[in-house]
């Protein structure tokens, strides 16, 4: 007789524990200062409302419905939660009477004539005597920041409004405890992208802490490894190859790239520059954007070039530890959105692309949209000046910021100077008056800034500076003197940006709204009549930096708020500018419509991976080298956090972090280029010592003195210097150089030692 045995009922319930939902809540208590409330009032068709607005907070809602502060709460929840619901329930309040309805929501989308359409109040509503909202908090988006840290986003209103027969009244919350429900298991979402590097890992960690309202779960919420489950398209290799900086180009800028690839090594980057039918072409890539899902299946993208380029930087942010992508050429695809350009397709790595889906940066990306490779090498001399020699000694101007707002938007909004990114808190000049475009070029080259920021409308070859809203009134900027549409009335002369004169002093430009920046397919880039593309890629004006838009979407309140989160990064975390700039999009997700399309068409041009400079800089000084045969010493450092990179002759990249005076490389090649900075410091570039060595790599040096021979330095084994095979040896120099016995060049090697451009 057989014997039939029954599993115990805990053995059965455990089994089937992970396909079963596992159901989570997050409570948190957000606290509202109520003296931070103004109530006043605005006129709209001749009626008289009440306006609601709360310091630090922008207001939100559907056109025709309350204008009221919303606040924008993100939660860290885990990598496979789904169903999210959200209840919030308010702990205390303040009642408030008014005499008036209150403001009506207008249409965000300032495209149509330039102004603010009128949006009357839906009576269907204001005379119901509802309460609005009528729920507190609701979910706006998710998305995995750095990867693999999602984050949930909730809208909260602290301010609800009733209109009753007898009265008006605005409660005010100062305490709402928000619940966010949701439940844990396998369906079909995103996968998170789980990177192998583990000091990544726990940066990304870091970042998202700083973003959510409860970080002691971030950690927890990440997936524990990296694992097929998550990543089925992905091995599971270690990064013998590390690329943190990764170049795509096109063939016929490779020569004039590698110069900016050269600085970005010696900065301490591991860097990749590669052709985009290199990328196009690796076995992972050519498959196209294919996204790995929670259920082990996966979301087929573009099959495009975009979509192989895509999925081509993918790899490479799993596998070699990829933080920044500079994407050189104006033929390097891009993605086309509803009438814009952005390259947020690139930076979220992990969506089935969609601005709705929520859009966290994975890398952080720039594009120069370079059409010949004279636009590189002036590009080249604009990165080098602002980053090794930023006013050729005259260090001033490094703590001037100028931000020119249209009176308009100063009574809208209120004085923009207030979110400008910091350069000093004294020296920030604020226009909000009415200036002609000569008068504003003659200020710029009068008076030198190394960040300029614009509220003001573009039509991608000029933007506007209007008195009010009165075009009759219009003042104008050009890209180009030669590129004046002949249809815009603009009597002015000396009014465009090849008027500047600013070689020695490159800067940072801001635009706020208007479009500024063209790579459209159907408006193909034309450098000399685009805004950014003229003050990147143009001969000796300019700077390394250009944000801007790609569509003519006009919404102040939302570049208005952008622009304070990205001023949190560049001044609280103290990041790199394109770091910055990504992250900016994700601290606070608006869910309106217009605001996300803002995020989606401002884009990035210049090095990604640039600091902004935000003071009086200092000064390596002291600085001593001690080369071994297989070790270098650096010793007399006096900043703290000092980052010493070494690039070798055979293309390998160390650097350290240090607060100590002195850091030794060992088992390194003596014959290394060394370089030291850090925010706010002018980088130390040492002479590079040549000996006992071949250099057979192609190569783009930079250095300061250049000294090369069989016994230059006593201090390491005495060996001829020999350059040899079929390379392309180029050192740039800003000292002396000497070559002595021992150093020979061979037949045929294309070799060459040059006085350096930025250096005066």
């Amino acid at each position: 007789m057989r014997k039939i045995r029954f599993k115990p009922v805990a053995a059965i319930a455990a089994a089937l524990a992970p396909l079963m939902a596992a159901a989570g809540v997050i409570n948190y208590t957000a606290t509202y200062d109520y003296s931070k409330l103004t109530l006043g009032t605005d006129t709209l068709g001749g009626v008289t409302y009440t306006t609601v607005s709360y310091d630090g907070l922008y207001n939100g809602g559907d056109p025709g419905m309350p204008s009221l502060p919303v606040d924008y709460l993100q939660f860290s929840v885990p990598y496979n939660a789904t169903d999210f619901t959200v209840s919030a329930v308010i702990q205390t309040s303040i009642t408030q009477n008014t005499s008036y309805l209150i403001y009506p929501c207008q249409r965000s989308d300032w495209s149509i004539g330039g102004t603010v359409p009128v949006t009357l109040p839906d009576s269907s509503f204001y005379y119901s005597g509802s309460a609005f909202p009528s729920q507190f908090a609701h979910v706006v988006n998710d998305g995995f920041m750095a990867g693999e840290n999602r984050i949930v986003t909730v809208a909260v209103m602290p301010v609800v409004f009733q209109h009753t027969s007898s009265n008006n009244m605005v409660i005010a919350s100062t305490q709402i405890t928000v619940n966010l429900y949701y439940e844990q298991r396998v369906s079909h979402n995103t996968a998170p992208l789980v990177r192998n590097d583990t000091s990544l890992r726990k940066e990304g960690h870091e970042i998202t802490k700083s973003m959510v309202v409860n970080p002691g779960d971030v950690e927890a919420n990440a997936p524990l490894t990296c694992n097929n489950n998550l990543n089925v398209m992905y091995p599971d290799d270690d990064i013998t190859e590390p690329y943190s900086y990764i170049i795509v180009t096109t063939p016929e800028y490779l020569h004039s790239m590698r110069k900016i690839a050269a600085l970005k090594r010696q900065e301490g980057f591991s860097v990749k520059l590669t052709t985009l039918q290199d990328a196009i072409t690796q076995s992972y890539a050519v498959v196209g954007d294919r996204i790995p899902l929670l259920d082990d299946e996966y979301y087929q993208g573009s099959t495009d070039d975009a979509g192989k380029l895509r999925q081509f930087i993918r790899h490479h942010f799993l596998h070699h530890g990829t933080e920044y992508v500079l994407l050189a050429g104006a033929d390097i695809p891009h993605r086309d959105y509803l009438g814009g350009c952005t390259d947020m397709y690139y930076s979220d790595l992990g969506s089935t692309w969609d601005y709705q889906a929520g859009t966290y940066p994975d890398v952080y990306v720039g594009r120069l949209l370079s059409k010949t490779e004279e636009h590189i090498e002036n590009y080249k001399d604009k990165l080098f000046r602002y980053v090794l020699n930023p006013g050729n000694g005259n260090y001033s101007y490094l703590r001037k910021g100028l931000f020119f707002e249209a009176p308009c938007y100063t009574t809208e909004l209120g004085p923009l100077s207030t979110v400008l990114p910091e350069v000093t808190h004294a020296d920030v000049e604020t226009l909000g008056h009415h200036i002609s475009g000569s008068e504003l070029m003659d200020m710029l080259n009068n008076t030198r800034y190394v960040l300029l920021a614009t509220f003001a409308d573009g039509n991608t070859s000029y933007f506007t500076l209007n008195e009010e809203n009165d075009s009759t009134q219009a003042h104008y900027i050009w890209a180009q003197d030669s590129v004046r549409d002949s249809s815009v009335g603009d009597v002015e002369t000396d009014n465009a940006i090849d008027c500047l004169t600013n070689k020695k002093f490159p800067m940072v430009f801001y635009s706020c709204f208007g479009k500024t920046i063209t790579y459209h397919d159907n408006s193909p880039c034309n450098v000399d009549k685009s805004l950014g593309g003229i003050f990147t890629m143009g001969n000796n004006i300019g700077g390394p930096v250009f944000l801007g838009m790609t569509h003519g979407l006009n919404n102040p309140s939302s570049s208005h708020y952008y622009l304070s989160s990205f001023k949190y990064y560049l001044n609280n975390a103290g990041y790199p500018i394109g770091k910055a700039y990504a992250l900016a999009k994700a601290i606070r997700r608006l869910g309106d419509y217009y605001a996300e399309r803002v995020y989606t068409y401002h884009n990035y041009l210049g090095d990604p991976s640039a600091f902004l400079w935000n003071g009086t800089p200092h000064s390596f000084s002291e600085i001593i080298l001690s080369r071994g045969d297989s070790s270098i010493t650096v010793t007399g450092i006096s900043e703290a956090s000092t980052v010493v990179s070494l690039f070798s002759n055979d293309g390998k990249t160390y650097t350290q972090m240090t607060s100590a005076s002195s850091v030794s490389f060992n088992h390194v090649s003596p014959n290394s280029t060394v370089m030291l900075y850090k925010q706010n410091c002018i980088p130390y570039i040492a002479p590079l010592v040549l000996q006992n060595t071949t250099l057979n790599k192609s190569q783009y040096v930079i250095a300061s003195d250049v000294t090369a021979g069989k016994s230059v330095d006593s201090s390491r084994t005495s060996g001829q210097v020999t350059v040899t095979g079929d390379i392309d040896y180029e050192i740039e120099h800003t000292g002396e150089v000497r070559f002595e016995g021992g150093f020979r060049v061979d037949k045929g090697v294309r070799f060459s030692v040059r006085p350096s451009t930025y250096d005066n």
